[in-house]
């Protein structure tokens, strides 16, 4: 057995290192519960000097794929103690994991470090969203209204703002009218929350620390200052849009509290982290904000999955800092995963190929009409998108038996409500109806047939 195996500790912190450029190497002394992946860190305790790397294999039957011949002989003589940083189960996420762990501490230029190449990553790679620092920076906002020494403070609006007939609004040559929201919700606005909100100030006469006072309802908006977003270099609300509505409609309110974030700290920020942060800033628990609904949280984690892929550990994390068990959690999953499903299925459908919702399409209804008119006909639509074509067709034989009618002949319609299930009727349903129509008792049912609606643009032209 190796003599390296971590402590076996869920979480066990330790003594910081520090890379040279001041960057602090992860504390974390992790459990390996036989995930695909894991990342640790060898700290020779006699000098102080590490190296951070990634492996696959058990960590029992694993040393290190280093060859420094000085981390070596540390090794040979027992100075070196192992942690397990990270654990998870996709090795690309992994390898994003060590590689910008190597690049923040600079390891390949540090005299402290061991590391003598700064990893390897495909670029197609893009790193999973970093939810627990997201999730501490929320916290710290909301608790502390501050951020790594960015301060909130109050904008005097009496330059920004008018009033007239009991409404406030923006001035036209008010820079507070050139932010943008970033969209969390599919409505940036909830317009009847945001009325609560400016009742709630004006009753005050807009004096907000009364209301905060009172009531615990802090308002505070939260700008990421000249971050990209859609293509354009802008000043993004990530938190406190229905604050700023408020304030601005509010005939009384003429201040408006704001913590700016500057590029300096948030332009390693992605787009994910970014959306998961501003989720975080309005948590489900929140009584004193407008809650992150299941919709909201099923759009970000669809977004996740069309970017990490519907079965990315960052989902079950997300879901995680919502407090989301259960049932709940369960119901918001199953959703995701119908979407994603759905959206890839339009992506590999042909662009000229028609759907129909159901059988109430006056296309079909036509075609069955049509039909109908031939004698001892029994006509049934059916969608391939069914479970079970089969029980189906079952049933009608049973029918046209029980019910002693003169019907000689069933006939399919058959309509397809996605491509997907085209293929699936193709592959599975249309040998199983000739083995029916093959197998009847012809003096009872002379056959069954069936017919496709058109299922491409060419088809009807």
């Amino acid at each position: 057995m190796s003599n390296l195996l971590s402590n076996q500790k869920i979480i066990h912190s330790v003594s910081p290192l520090v890379a040279s450029n001041g960057h602090k190497l992860p504390t974390e002394d992790l459990v390996y519960e036989g995930q695909v992946c894991w990342a640790y860190i060898l700290h020779n305790i006699v000098n102080n000097k590490w190296y951070v790397g990634i492996a696959t294999q058990h960590p029992s039957e694993y040393q290190t794929s280093s060859n420094n011949k000085e981390l070596m002989r540390a090794m040979s003589r027992n100075e070196i103690q192992r942690r397990i940083i990270n654990v998870g189960n996709n090795f690309a996420q992994m390898k994003v994991f060590e590689r910008d762990l190597l690049e923040a501490t600079d390891a390949v230029n540090d005299p402290n470090s061991y590391n003598e190449g700064p990893g390897i990553v495909s670029k197609d790679i893009v790193r999973e969203p970093d939810l627990d620092k997201m999730d501490e920076i929320a916290r710290q906002i909301l608790d502390d209204r501050s951020l790594l020494g960015c301060k909130f403070y109050s904008i005097d609006l009496m330059n920004h703002k008018d009033v007239k007939k009991d409404k406030g609004y923006f001035l036209d040559d008010s820079n507070l009218r050139n932010l943008v929201s970033f969209q969390i919700r599919e409505n940036t606005l909830d317009y009847e929350h945001g009325k609560r909100m400016i009742e709630k100030i004006d009753a005050a006469l807009g004096n907000l620390k009364l209301i905060e006072e009172e009531t615990g309802q802090k308002f505070l908006v939260i700008i990421l200052r000249d971050v990209e977003y859609q293509g354009k270099i802008v000043d993004l609300i990530i938190g406190g849009n229905h604050t700023i509505y408020a304030i601005e409609k509010s005939k009384f309110c003429f201040e408006l509290p704001v913590l700016d974030i500057p590029k300096s700290v948030h332009s390693n920020w992605t787009i994910e982290e970014i959306r998961a942060l501003g989720e975080y800033l309005n948590p489900i628990s929140s009584v004193v904000r407008l809650e992150t609904s299941e919709d909201d949280l099923i759009k970000t984690c669809l977004s996740f999955a069309n970017k990490f892929g519907v079965d990315s550990e960052v989902i079950n994390k997300h879901l995680d800092k919502h407090g989301i068990t259960g049932k709940q959690r369960s119901r918001i999953k199953k959703n995701v995963t119908s979407k994603y499903n759905k959206q890839k299925e339009q992506e590999s459908s042909p662009t000229n190929f028609i759907t129909y919702e159901d059988n109430n399409d006056i296309r079909i209804k036509n075609v069955v009409k049509e039909k109908k008119k031939e004698p001892h006909t029994f006509v049934q639509t059916i969608s391939s998108g069914k479970l079970s074509v089969g029980d189906v067709v079952q049933r009608l034989v049973k029918k046209v038996r029980d019910d002693k009618m003169n019907y000689k002949r069933i006939h399919l319609v058959v309509y397809h409500p996605s491509h997907a299930a085209k293929k699936n009727f193709d592959d599975t349903w249309v040998d199983m109806i000739h083995a029916w129509d093959w197998s009847f008792d012809k003096t009872k049912i002379e056959g069954i047939t069936y017919e496709e609606m058109p299922y491409l643009q060419e088809e009807i032209k």
